[in-house]
């Protein structure tokens, strides 16, 4: 059998590629001195920060340019100055991996010349001279995807092509923690009897960047009985239907309900849209739906979960115990019936039921063929997923007659900290959830409530004013952009030397640290 590469992943559906503009802003980071000393080493980056942040961000594809800033007082015995670039993964599950990327560029040795001519051909020897020197670089452009060991096995080679991953960090007291980093850094060597090399790091942002395409909203599907209701999660005429059920005891009485949850396909968004959401509950007693099926009922959320484990790149695989969530924005339902509510509408409250005395004479499982549920869909509305539950208990007989009710609802996509990403042992999601709850209502599990959920893939468009296709020439941006940090002034005695040109390496960046790997961020 002969290996194939695997293929670069498609890009989302419902996305686009999204356009850069310039390099905004310079940042520096200056190797540490010991008091009373001044620092004589310094690493500048050029790249789509703010102004103001003291971090320097990069998007797909970028190049990393930047300089090394050099001061010295006196003459010093140095021997080379090298810049790397290292993405690195890390977490509990599969510490010391090798790294996702190196990237190495050369500024100055011996064989460069001297350094205080930028026409220099002649390999300078002797100690490094003293003065203020800028030496700039600039390195390949950012992968924009990378090769993960995939949990589905296929063809004997279970490897797949993933876009590269945001920079990540999660840590949590149940165990597990993983980072995804990208370090810039600087490697100093000295030369002579007992020298000692020198390196100091600059970490930076990575944030991949897709352009939401317009939502073109279709009506939610017909499907004619309930019969028909999808059993898993799929997409019909549009809208991603997700299936759920269950049962519990309203006011003593065994239950029955499954519903759809349904959002359009596909389910891209970023922050400040609207997330739209329609949901239709069935039961065959009606009294479940006037108390389930209100407004009130329905809690709305728009959840962040962190995944984590080997499974994490198989999204069907993936346990819900395998994540940690935090809940981001909450939204609202309404009945279809009824219209979207105002935006300074309160929210709404459930009601009580009011149920007959037994003692009176009025079995309660009887009670709810005298009551009509406001809001029941006619035969040409659309209904809901999730089969029906045939091991229900036998002795709590239901009224064959079907009850729906549909409710639409919203809430508004917060701005997040990382778009939606899977890799190797980690990853970012974020789902819409729905709790139906009641009072007069106990779920049997989970006993907060009926549970609905859906996934969403949240992306981020740092620039939607650039045109698509905007392409920039990502050199050098030092006349043009400010630079925050520095302590080393460049004046007009400084000598610039030429542009060095970083490369692509599969060599280890040599280093003296022992960094524990819990406390990597």
């Amino acid at each position: 059998m002969v290996y194939r590469e695997p293929t670069a992943p498609p890009l989302m559906p419902g996305t686009a590629v999204a356009s850069l503009p310039a390099f905004t802003a310079g940042n520096a980071t200056a190797r540490y001195a010991p008091e009373g000393e001044k620092p004589w080493l310094e690493l500048v980056l050029y790249s789509h920060a703010h102004p103001e942040s003291k971090t320097a961000l990069y998007h797909n594809g970028a190049k990393i340019s930047g300089e090394v800033r050099v001061a010295l007082d006196a003459p010093a015995n140095l021997g080379s100055i090298d810049v790397w670039v290292v993405i690195s993964h890390d977490s509990s599950a599969d510490a010391f991996k090798p790294p996702i990327a190196a990237l190495t560029v050369n500024v100055w040795d011996h064989k460069k010349g001297d350094p205080r001519s930028a026409t220099s051909s002649e390999p300078f020897k002797g100690e490094f001279p003293a003065g203020i020197f800028v030496f700039p670089f600039e390195l390949p452009a950012l992968p924009e995807d990378t090769l993960v060991k995939h949990p589905i096995k296929t063809h004997g080679k279970n490897m797949a092509r993933v876009p590269l991953p945001p920079t990540y960090f999660v840590s949590q007291n149940l165990g597990f923690w993983g980072s995804i980093r990208y370090i810039a850094g600087v490697n100093v060597t000295r030369e002579g009897l007992g020298a000692i090399d020198e390196e100091f790091d600059m970490p930076f942002l990575y944030l991949p960047l897709l352009k939401p395409l317009p939502h073109v909203k279709t009506p939610f599907p017909y499907i004619s009985t309930r019969e028909e209701w999808p059993f898993h999660r799929e997409v019909v005429e549009g809208w991603t239907l997700t299936p759920f059920g269950g049962r519990g005891h309203l006011h003593g009485e065994a239950v029955e309900l499954e519903g759809i949850l349904g959002i359009q396909d596909p389910a891209v968004y970023t922050a400040g849209q609207m997330l739209e959401f329609s949901l239709v509950l069935w039961s065959a007693n009606p009294r479940a739906l006037e108390a389930l099926g209100q407004p009130g009922s329905v809690e709305v959320e728009f959840i962040q979960a962190d995944v984590y484990g080997t499974n994490a790149l198989d999204p069907v695989a993936a346990s819900r115990e395998d994540e940690y969530t935090k809940k981001l924005a909450t939204g609202r339902a309404w009945r279809a019936d009824d219209g979207r509510p105002m935006n300074d509408a309160p929210v709404p409250v459930h009601d009580l039921l009011e149920f007959p005395d037994p003692h009176e004479g009025h079995p309660l499982h009887h009670s709810a063929e005298s009551h009509n549920v406001e809001g029941d869909l006619p035969s040409r509305r659309p209904p809901s997923p999730a089969h029906s539950h045939e091991d229900f208990d036998a002795h709590y007989p239901l009224t064959m007659s079907e009850h729906f009710v549909r409710l639409d609802g919203e809430v508004r996509v917060p701005a997040c900290s990382s778009p939606s990403f899977r890799y190797s042992n980690m990853g970012r999601e974020y789902f819409l959830n729905l709790t139906i709850q009641h009072p007069d209502y106990a779920h049997i599990s989970p006993s907060g409530g009926l549970v609905a959920e859906c996934p969403v893939w949240y992306v981020i468009d740092r620039f939607p004013h650039v045109l698509a296709e905007t392409k920039h020439d990502f050199d050098l941006m030092a006349p043009a952009v400010p630079v925050s940090g520095s302590v080393i002034p460049v004046g007009p005695d400084a000598v610039h030397a030429p542009v060095s040109v970083g490369r692509y390496t599969e060599e280890r960046r040599p280093t003296s640290h022992i960094v524990p790997m819990r406390g990597l961020i």
